[in-house]
């Protein structure tokens, strides 16, 4: 979702196809005249937040390779911003709001950053408490602290189920575990920290969604929101890039958070700072 224009809306798909819809969703074709990517699958696309138009697509081919792209009309043109990657599938990307060029990528092969918009990358440093090469099911760079990055890691493939949530305040060259009382098994798929609140942040996870309001000093599931199911996305609920958004411009919106049973009461555009939490088991 464009972030200035929730109207438009660009998909990647697994034939190597970016689509483009003017208005929500409503209709589709594709953004460019041709296929850009054939033979690539496009894992994840995302705009970037110092530069309206521009695009970036992370993307995995069918033989195991892996590649990032940039595009700066919206997807009608791209040009490969390769560098030092290594050649493994890119799954997921994360742009720095207020500094151009500085990008991370969640690989088959960990965390690699670039702060010359892809031209040269270095390797994160080591995880903690974490494989020393894991497959990076997301990353997020941080809304509030330039320095900060969030990475979750999911190893499941070699019989590890564990939770893997990480935090590095020095771009990547280190991490600590903000993991703490999470089920100890649960892989984690997703993350999101609240645009207003730099300590609430949210994890998906393969049996359920969990919130955090100390950093993740400790997580409360939402037990009557995706009890046990896996949640595998982001959830963004209008154009701002919270998960949760104070603002009831949405009338689908107010009806969600307007039910007795949610865990979020909602404010005015002009009212309050944040949302309000109530008791996760409730």
């Amino acid at each position: 979702v464009h972030p200035h224009d929730p109207d438009r809306v660009l998909a990647g798909t697994s034939s190597g196809q970016v689509y483009l819809s003017t208005d929500g969703g409503g209709r589709w074709r594709p953004a460019g005249e041709y296929l850009p990517f054939p033979g690539w699958v496009v894992s994840t696309l995302a705009f970037d937040p110092n530069h309206p138009e521009r695009l970036w697509a992370g993307l995995r081919g069918v033989w195991g390779d892996g590649l990032v792209s940039v595009s700066d009309d919206l997807g009608k043109s791209w040009l490969p911003r390769v560098g030092d990657l290594p050649d493994v599938p890119v799954y997921s990307l994360a742009l720095v709001p207020g500094r151009d060029g500085h990008l991370y990528a969640g690989t088959l092969d960990g965390v690699w950053a670039t702060g010359d918009g892809g031209e040269t990358w270095r390797k994160a440093g080591s995880y903690a408490s974490g494989p020393e090469r894991p497959y990076v099911s997301d990353i997020e760079a941080s809304l509030h602290d330039a320095d900060t990055v969030y990475a979750t890691l999911d190893h499941h493939k070699n019989n590890d189920f564990k939770p893997y949530v990480l935090k590095s305040t020095d771009r990547g060259r280190s991490w600590s575990s903000i993991s703490s009382d999470l089920p100890e098994r649960g892989s984690v798929h997703a993350l999101m920290e609240d645009h207003v609140d730099p300590n609430l942040l949210f994890v998906g996870t393969e049996f359920g969604l969990f919130f955090s309001i100390d950093g993740g000093g400790e997580w409360i599931q939402l037990k009557r929101w995706a009890r046990n199911f896996s949640v595998s996305a982001r959830v963004i609920v209008n154009d701002d890039l919270g998960l949760f958004d104070e603002t009831a411009q949405l009338a689908a919106e107010a009806a969600v958070f307007a039910a007795s049973d949610h865990f979020f009461s909602v404010l005015t555009a002009n009212g309050g700072v944040g949302p309000t939490l109530r008791d996760g088991t409730a």
